[in-house]
């Protein structure tokens, strides 16, 4: 199924359908090293109001469960290939029942790979 899409000023596209679900929207990336270049792109084709990206070491701690459930993110992008199945399963548990979406995002990190996890993930 083709979705309309929105241009962004990299080149990318967006599903308008992905776009009005992220506009505004606050996030989290977990995963691999951050990206202070790949961080700006996605903030920018998404729209985010605000986007943190943490390194994955071990499992979630407590400050990132607690957010999840505090509602404090509107969602949590986790990198499937950059960390690790214990980090991975305890975020999903964490964000089970509560308003923060887990967007998962199983290669790389580009816009075209984030926005198909989006898409996955509505």
């Amino acid at each position: 199924r083709r979705l309309p899409v929105a241009s962004t000023r990299e080149g990318g596209r967006v599903p308008t359908e992905v776009l009005a679900w992220t506009k505004g929207k606050r996030g989290l990336i977990v995963g691999g090293q951050p990206n202070a270049d790949a961080k700006a792109t996605l903030e920018s084709a998404f729209q985010f109001e605000s986007l943190e990206w943490i390194a994955s070491d071990g499992a979630p701690n407590g400050s990132l469960v607690n957010r999840c459930r505090q509602g404090t993110l509107d969602f949590i992008i986790v990198l499937i290939r950059f960390v690790s199945h214990s980090m991975s399963e305890g975020i999903s548990v964490a964000c089970r029942g509560v308003p923060t979406k887990l967007v998962k995002v199983h290669r790389g990190y580009g816009v075209s790979q984030v926005s198909a996890a989006f898409q996955e993930a509505l």
